[in-house]
């Protein structure tokens, strides 16, 4: 199994699909800007999560905000774009879905807070501040042999899981 790391902007507002099974999923585009030299040069990326994986991200995910993707890579397919001219078509399956610094409006945060506990003041009780960051999946904190496609036919289900336009994006 390979492992991704993408940063990059989401470049269209996320998109809900639903599988020819009944499966359902979130599509995000996925700009990552590359230096070559002089030149910029753009790789586009379709990130896919499934539902039940990253509930807790999603509705914070918008146009414009700069993220961090980890995940796994299926094959690059080829397509004719409005063109004709052949582009290659990246997906992403993502475990974790990080937000950068300013990529999410004021007051719109995805920390968690304890509360004291019985008996204990604001900031006892622990080395930590008590604000934890939501990663999603860690595969560390997996058990041995874990796959998190297991049980959808593969990590990305069946071949005719969901139909693309000309264009992948």
């Amino acid at each position: 199994m390979n492992f991704v790391e993408i940063i990059g902007n989401i470049v269209t507002e996320p998109e809900k699909r639903v599988t020819s099974g009944g499966a359902k999923m979130t599509v995000l585009v996925i700009a990552d800007n590359q230096k070559k030299g002089e030149k910029d040069e753009v790789l586009w990326w379709r990130v896919v999560v499934w539902e039940g994986e990253l509930e807790r991200v999603l509705p914070h995910l918008k146009k414009g905000s700069r993220v961090i993707v980890y995940g796994t890579m299926r094959k690059p397919r080829t397509y004719a774009d409005s063109n004709g001219t052949y582009q290659a078509s990246l997906e992403l399956k993502a475990f974790v879905i990080r937000f950068l610094p300013g990529s999410r409006p004021e007051g719109d945060s995805l920390s968690v807070s304890r509360s004291p506990l019985e008996g204990e003041k604001e900031g006892e009780g622990s080395d930590f501040s008590g604000d934890i960051e939501y990663t999603g999946f860690s595969a560390s904190s997996q058990p041995a042999g874990f796959s998190p496609g297991k049980g959808r036919g593969g990590l990305y289900g069946s071949e005719e899981v969901y139909s693309e336009d000309a264009s992948p994006f």
